[in-house]
């Protein structure tokens, strides 16, 4: 649904910790500097994993392992709840029923884990390893920090954007935490890409025909 390849945004999201211990997911309180967590959570992964893979038997056991790896990794770190209200728009979220809510954002993040998984299957091999920059435009609440990335023979720049909330998955915690809600590729936000792709549905169906169109692409990308 948008032209901004969401593997490549998403690339560094998880931890070298992680894929060794792919059930006890890391969260960052919001007193560790946002590019000090993206930088523990990023550039061993590819390492690690390509280690790990070693010791599995067959493709089917890499994959199983893959999406273990990015719903243990990723969402914890992923607002998705947030960025599923800024797709869908006020109106819309406002006037949707709670269970088509959760619905939609399940299958969101279901994607986004997809997406991930293929990233990490194709590119295990790559050292394609992110320098990161200090943060800029930061405050206690708000911050941004950018990255460089060497892909398909072109430097890349990755901005994440990141605010310290209640986290929105994992309920309960007695602290706020660095969540990213919008990635950009080259000035390209991810957020506003898919945002625009998804417009019509939502204007012409709501919320139940955006999750359901979103289940079909989950549905192909299984065959």
């Amino acid at each position: 649904m948008s032209n901004v390849k969401i593997s490549l945004l998403i690339a560094c999201f998880a931890t070298a910790n992680l894929v060794a211990h792919p059930s006890e997911p890391n969260i960052y309180k919001c007193s560790t500097p946002a590019v000090t967590m993206l930088q523990e959570m990023s550039n061993t992964l590819m390492k690690e994993y390509a280690h790990e893979k070693t010791k599995l038997k067959d493709s089917t056991a890499i994959k199983s392992y893959a999406k273990r790896v990015t719903s243990n990794a990723l969402l914890p770190s992923l607002d998705a709840e947030y960025m599923a209200k800024q797709i869908v728009g006020r109106y819309h979220w406002n006037n949707a029923r709670s269970r088509d809510k959760q619905a939609f954002v399940e299958s969101y993040k279901t994607l986004i884990a997809m997406e991930y998984s293929d990233f990490l299957l194709d590119s295990s091999n790559d050292e394609n390893h992110l320098k990161f920059y200090p943060s800029r435009r930061n405050t206690p609440a708000q911050t941004i920090v950018l990255a460089t990335v060497n892909t398909d023979r072109k430097k890349s720049t990755i901005g994440f954007y990141m605010h310290c909330v209640n986290n929105t998955v994992i309920n309960n915690l007695p602290y706020k935490t660095w969540m990213i809600y919008d990635i950009t590729l080259d000035n390209i936000s991810y957020l506003d890409q898919f945002k625009v792709a998804a417009s019509s549905t939502v204007r012409n169906s709501g919320l139940p025909g955006l999750t359901k169109k979103i289940n079909e692409m989950i549905a192909k990308r299984k065959d």
